[in-house]
C-alpha cells in the first residue's frame, strides 16, 4: 500500500514539473526584453523634447547600441524597470519598452563607464557571444578602452519582468523548481527506504 503511495506521488510530483516546464516554454509571446535607452545622468526633458534619435546622439563611428524610446529619469539615477514594467503593463502598452524574443536570443543590458561613472544604459534583444565565438546566455563580460568601460549583461527569462532589469541573473526559475521537485522526491524515497 505504501508502495503504491509513494509511486502515485512520485508519478504525479513527475508530470506537475513537466507541465511547467512545457508551461513555461509553450508561453512565446510572455517572453519579453526591455528595449529602450536611457540617456544617462545629465540628460533632461529639454533633451528629450528636441525629437533626437539614435543618429543624433552617435557619431557614425560608434558601435554603440541605441532604442527608441529614450528614457530620462528627475533623479539621474537609472530607470526603475520595474515601476515601469508595472506602469505600462497596466496601460495595455508594453511594447513601448520592451519586446518579445525569440528562443535563439537573450536580453541584453548594455551600459557605458566614464571613469567608472555611468554614462547611459541600453536594453534590448540580441545574441551575445564572447571572445571565442560561444553563446552567452547568463553572465556579463566588459572590456575597457581608455576611460570608457562598456559592460554588456545578457540573460534569459520566461515569464514575469524581463531579466535585463538587473546585472546578473544566473538561474532560470523553472529548472530552480525543477531542482527542488527532484530534491524532495529524493527525500521521500530515501526515507521509505530507512522506514
Amino acid at each position: 500500500m505504501c508502495q503504491t503511495k509513494l509511486k502515485f506521488w512520485i508519478f504525479a510530483a513527475f508530470l506537475v514539473a513537466i507541465g511547467f516546464h512545457s508551461w513555461t516554454l509553450a508561453v512565446e509571446n510572455d517572453r519579453w526584453c526591455f528595449q529602450f535607452t536611457w540617456l544617462g545622468p545629465s540628460a533632461d526633458n529639454i533633451t528629450i523634447e528636441k525629437n533626437y534619435s539614435c543618429s543624433d546622439l552617435l557619431s557614425s563611428t560608434e558601435s554603440q547600441p541605441c532604442f527608441n524610446p529614450f528614457v530620462i529619469t528627475d533623479d539621474g539615477t537609472p530607470p526603475d524597470t520595474s515601476l515601469m514594467w508595472k506602469q505600462f503593463s497596466a496601460a495595455g502598452d508594453i511594447e513601448t519598452i520592451a519586446k518579445p524574443f525569440s528562443f535563439s536570443e537573450v536580453c541584453i543590458k548594455w551600459s557605458v563607464y566614464f571613469d567608472g561613472s555611468l554614462v547611459n544604459i541600453t536594453y534590448f534583444k540580441g545574441k551575445m557571444m564572447d571572445d571565442d565565438g560561444d553563446a552567452i546566455y547568463n553572465d556579463c563580460e566588459s572590456q575597457t578602452m581608455g576611460a570608457y568601460t562598456i559592460e554588456a549583461c545578457a540573460c534569459r527569462d520566461y515569464l514575469g519582468i524581463p531579466c535585463n532589469d538587473a546585472t546578473r541573473r544566473s538561474t532560470d526559475s523553472t529548472y530552480v523548481v525543477l531542482l527542488l521537485l527532484t530534491a524532495a522526491l529524493w527525500i521521500s524515497v530515501f526515507r521509505m527506504r530507512i522506514a
